[in-house]
């Protein structure tokens, strides 16, 4: 009688893939000026350096940088697509999920670390509930934490691009007095932008954690 499929197998092939995917993001399609644009939109230049605030930050500019900023346009991951394709099925199957992804705020309803997922409630652009697999995430906060984060859906599962922001319930009403105060300073050329953005200088004041899982 066969064993029971594991449900994280897939997971970790796709966590793996995406990895190699970024590296190739980074050194095919984000260059200097991408990521000095990304820097100057968060925020964090002064004087011409880049200032971090903790030691996630520069993954986060770098998550940023791929999938928000744009040129002519167009995102890096747009721009890899165009040029290169996808090197196999499931490179564009996360290439796919990535082009249709989208960020919100979620509310943890439910987490199982058997099976590494974590249900969430979107509080914020009412696109309902949706179920995502990540080891890492399932293991690392409590229901009712506030997430704000990428959903990518994939064919069998929705994953989460890798950055997160972390918020404790109790902070929700001053959190967002201060996010929209944010958005509306924001210079950035798309709603999304501005979204990333606001809750990334959120995040600096209220987050319990931003980084990637």
């Amino acid at each position: 009688m066969p064993g029971k499929p594991n449900p994280l197998a897939e997971y970790d092939l796709y966590k793996k893939k995406s990895m190699e995917l970024n590296n190739k993001l980074m050194e095919k399609v984000l260059d200097r000026d991408g990521l000095g644009k990304a820097a100057e939109q968060l925020g964090i230049v002064k004087d011409g350096v880049m200032v971090f605030k903790s030691d996630q930050e520069p993954d986060i500019l770098m998550d940023f940088a791929l999938y928000e900023c744009r040129t002519d346009g167009r995102t890096p991951v747009q721009r890899y697509v165009e040029q290169y394709g996808g090197a196999d099925e499931i490179e564009k199957e996360v290439l796919a999920g990535l082009l249709a992804s989208y960020t919100s705020l979620f509310r943890v309803t439910a987490i199982s670390k058997e099976d590494g997922t974590v249900d969430l409630e979107d509080v914020m652009r009412n696109h309902g509930h949706v179920q995502i697999t990540d080891r890492g995430l399932s293991m690392s906060f409590p229901k009712q934490t506030l997430l704000f984060l990428r959903i990518v859906p994939l064919k069998g599962f929705n994953k989460a691009s890798g950055f997160f922001f972390a918020f404790r319930e109790d902070v929700k009403s001053r959190m967002m007095r201060a996010y929209e105060n944010f958005y509306q300073r924001a210079k950035a050329d798309s709603d999304d932008t501005r979204r990333y953005v606001a809750f990334f200088k959120a995040n600096r004041v209220f987050g319990k954690q931003g980084m990637l899982i």
